[in-house]
């Protein structure tokens, strides 16, 4: 072979491609604004990756799994898992992190007959926190109130021997007579404060803001 051919050969060889460079390459940084738990504001970074074709369907196939509904709890756990390569983050470690002051909580508030009363509140985990709080609208942007109701009921609201609240609670002759919208504005509230400890959920939500908008490019 004339060295001219050799070197036609070796300009036609393509390159083997190597996972670990083209992983490193995908890479990018985003800083992530928040509100520590004094008001001041705060910034932590990240970073993300595009994954796969496959990781990546899958992830925004759950944005809406049918009947109007998304499984962002399963969204958020993949997107921890695909998308978020540093801080490794998980539902279990930021519960670990989580203080036992954003678990509980106790407001005091009167019912439709005037009565004193107790509305006490549990943590149900970050996984279920999530879905319940990004499900109070639908993936189409109709409300969710029925549904949050039953899931607050279900997973945060308890009467005083810790037992799960019914939805006669808040009606005619119930505890918390009159107060159910009330509760579903209280549980939101008390679910943002612990979802947004250390900045978690802004993260993960551009964690999942990166990924949708990669696929546009």
């Amino acid at each position: 072979m004339t060295e001219q051919n050799s070197n036609d050969a070796t300009k036609n060889k393509a390159e083997k491609p190597n996972l670990i460079t083209d992983m490193a390459a995908a890479q990018e940084t985003r800083f992530v604004d928040y509100k520590d738990e004094n008001g001041d504001k705060k910034t932590r970074e990240i970073k993300v990756m595009e994954p796969d074709i496959g990781p990546t369907a899958a992830i925004l196939d759950l944005l809406n799994v049918g009947d109007d509904t998304a499984d962002f709890g399963e969204v958020f756990d993949r997107v921890m898992n695909d998308v978020i390569t540093e801080p490794r983050m998980s539902y279990g470690q930021m519960e670990k992190d989580l203080p036992d002051e954003y678990k509980k909580k106790t407001v005091n508030k009167k019912n439709k007959r005037g009565e004193d009363i107790k509305l006490h509140l549990v943590f149900p985990g970050f996984r279920k926190a999530i879905q319940i709080f990004m499900m109070i609208d639908r993936p189409s942007g109709a409300s969710n109130i029925t549904g949050t109701l039953k899931e607050i009921d279900a997973e945060i609201f308890r009467t005083a021997d810790k037992q799960v609240v019914k939805e006669g609670y808040w009606n005619a002759g119930g505890y918390a007579y009159g107060l159910g919208m009330f509760a579903i504005g209280e549980a939101q509230d008390f679910l943002a404060s612990a979802l947004t400890y250390n900045g978690n959920l802004d993260a993960l939500v551009k964690g999942l803001t990166f990924l949708k908008s990669s696929q546009l490019k």
